[in-house]
């Protein structure tokens, strides 16, 4: 079973192997500092070219765009699927496939449009973050 460290524990562990600390901030952080990071705006610079399906359609049943409910709902979608009698498992390991596609076009879009370096975030965004 995974250890979980109390947030102290993990600043000390930080501390002692790197000789650094850093915080890894959400994305609640991330769209309060730019609206570029809000879940529309990262669905329409997201590329879904590895889905085996319309991103759009998928998406639009839940109402959102948010990544991780659609993720979360393919890999319950398979889990399920699992249990009835899919002769080739053909439609499990898509929904699966698709589960790991919409996580890597996320990763993807949030890597291309997170700064490299804290410096570039000018004035109005980070007093916008201190609230």
């Amino acid at each position: 079973m995974t250890e979980i460290l109390t947030f102290e524990q993990a600043l000390g562990a930080s501390e002692r192997i790197t000789g650094n600390c850093h915080l890894l901030l959400g994305n609640g952080f991330s769209i309060a500092c730019r609206d570029s990071f809000s879940y529309g705006k990262l669905f329409d610079e997201a590329d879904f070219s590895d889905l085996t399906i319309d991103a759009g359609p998928l998406f639009e049943i839940f109402g959102t765009a948010d990544f991780e409910r659609a993720i979360d709902a393919l890999r319950v979608s398979a889990g399920i699927l699992d249990l009835y009698d899919d002769s080739d498992g053909g439609t499990v390991e898509r929904l699966r496939q698709d589960a790991n596609a919409l996580k890597e076009a996320l990763t993807e879009v949030l890597a291309r449009k997170h700064p490299d370096n804290f410096k570039e975030i000018d004035d109005e965004e980070y007093q916008r973050d201190r609230r």
